[in-house]
């Protein structure tokens, strides 16, 4: 079956198509081995230039560096690792994984008894995606500030060499692209747990609408078992999205959690500028607020859930 034309393909396009640019999901057509090929390269370059240079201030490049600001780069690297992790899995994994999401929502939507329109869902995946491309923008942008190209008061990610190295520019200048895939990455994955816990909600919610309204009128057993069949194919997509999440769910928790609990450090204990403590406090806020938005989307599946208990 081709899922390119179905109608939840149609109606989660936008997203579809951002997922592989960020290693959430392969290319698809006759040109994507080749755009997929370079997309991995990128990703994989700028990641490892990254990486050593990170690895570069953890042992003490830096020279205002010390043991109490390594806590910081501890965050910056798990969560590099985190990315590549999540890269391959998109590369692997995924495309059968929502081939059968994808699949399983069509057969849903076709029955014409529940079929429930993903129209608001479509408008709002486009919303949310434009408002992550405009915000990764801005933030990757706003490290030019925080660059040792405008001020001296950098952090040593952006230039942990001496000035006019080929190590300098190299490093200097692949922490742009390397930032715009990390908030990227971070915000469309975001989206992604967002959409798919959502998809499962409406249906559950869908259905218990149809139920509470067959409940007050004339029940009979063949609407009964309309219901319990569509309950058990809604149950089958959740634990498909279930599947598909998990991953994405642990690694982004543990990490994000583990983030919040070295930024905490850093700020209590480490040494750095006043501009410095402030980008510290807004990456443990934006981390905080990872855990807080998947907590949301999985406290309102489980209320979908629960109407049947």
């Amino acid at each position: 079956m081709d899922v390119g034309n179905s109608l939840t393909c149609k109606s989660l396009k936008p997203l579809l198509l951002i997922l592989p640019w960020f290693g959430l999901n392969r290319f698809r057509g006759s040109n994507g081995g080749v755009i997929q090929g370079v997309v991995i390269v990128i990703h994989i370059t700028c990641y490892t230039i990254f990486g050593v240079n990170v690895s570069w201030c953890l042992v003490g490049a830096e020279k205002t560096m010390d043991h109490k600001n390594i806590a910081i780069y501890i965050a910056i690297l798990l969560a590099t690792a985190m990315r590549l992790i999540v890269t391959l899995y998109g590369m692997i994994f995924v495309p059968s994984k929502l081939h059968m999401i994808i699949t399983a929502c069509d057969q849903l939507r076709s029955n014409p008894w529940f079929y429930l329109s993903y129209k608001k869902l479509r408008r709002f995946t486009k919303v949310m995606v434009i408002i992550c491309v405009i915000a990764c923008i801005v933030l990757t942008f706003s490290m030019i500030f925080t660059s040792s190209i405008i001020t001296n008061d950098y952090i040593c990610v952006t230039a942990s060499a001496r000035r006019g190295s080929l190590f300098y520019w190299t490093t200097t200048v692949n922490a742009f692209p390397a930032a715009a895939l990390v908030f990227g990455h971070k915000f469309i994955l975001l989206l992604t747990i967002n959409v798919m816990c959502k998809i499962v909600t409406m249906e559950f919610n869908a259905c218990n609408t149809e139920f509470r309204k067959i409940a007050d009128s004339d029940v009979t057993f063949e609407k009964i078992q309309m219901i319990r069949k569509r309950y058990f194919a809604i149950t089958k997509l959740a634990e498909q999205v279930d599947e598909f999440l998990n991953p994405y769910v642990v690694l982004k928790i543990g990490v994000s959690f583990t983030g919040v609990c070295l930024y905490i450090h850093a700020l209590a204990y480490g040494h750095s500028s006043l501009g410095i403590l402030l980008l510290w406090c807004g990456w443990l806020i934006l981390a905080i607020s990872e855990m807080l938005m998947i907590f949301k989307s999985g406290i309102a599946l489980n209320e979908s859930v629960s109407t049947y208990a």
